[in-house]
């Protein structure tokens, strides 16, 4: 049967968080939060030596074994969703996404990014999740997905980071004073 009950919300949402505690469920993990609108802000070109590889669910399943350091969590964010970091898991997250990793000439895998979009109320998001382990492929990353969020002609981009490169980004200089300690929470609440 069901074994763990999920809940997500945002941490500016006071009152869903309040419901969550009082029905006892605890935060099982949280990402870094931000979102810029178009006109984009500037940015650095990427990097012509940094090369992001598409893969797929299973692959991204065993570079995340093989990188344990990479996503710092149990669980694996996707925008709005998350899911375990179990084949199972990445294959439900990743359906409808674009997946990349950065992995360097040892093959250890330096960065990874996906996209996903949305729309709703007729404005397009692109949605991004960033983990790195290497601060310059995280710049080079960044750089990506604003491209990426022009190439498709998005109202806004949200970026949902891993512990690491949320502190990194900061020091983009885009990020805005009201994201800077802002999260994205996953509660549990275990039922076993």
């Amino acid at each position: 049967g069901i074994t763990h009950l999920w809940y997500a919300t945002s941490s500016r949402n006071e009152s869903s968080m309040k419901v969550a505690d009082k029905c006892g469920f605890q935060v099982a993990n949280r990402t870094g939060y931000f979102r810029i609108y178009k006109p984009f802000p500037p940015h650095p070109k990427p990097s012509l030596s940094i090369v992001p590889m598409s893969v797929t669910p299973e692959r991204l399943h065993d570079l995340l074994g093989e990188n344990p350091d990479l996503v710092e969590s149990s669980t694996f964010p996707l925008a709005w969703h998350f899911d375990f970091k179990t084949l199972d898991g990445l294959t439900r997250l990743l359906d409808e996404a674009m997946v990349k990793v950065v992995v360097d000439e040892s093959g250890k895998v330096r960065g990874l990014y996906c996209l996903t979009e949305r729309e709703r109320n007729e404005e397009t998001t692109a949605a991004f999740t960033v983990f790195s382990t290497d601060r310059s492929v995280f710049v080079d990353i960044m750089s990506r997905m604003i491209d990426q969020a022009e190439t498709l002609g998005a109202d806004r981009a949200v970026f949902f980071l891993g512990p690491r490169v949320t502190e990194w980004a900061l020091g983009l200089g885009y990020v805005a004073d009201e994201f800077v300690d802002r999260r994205f929470l996953l509660y549990e609440l275990n039922l076993s």
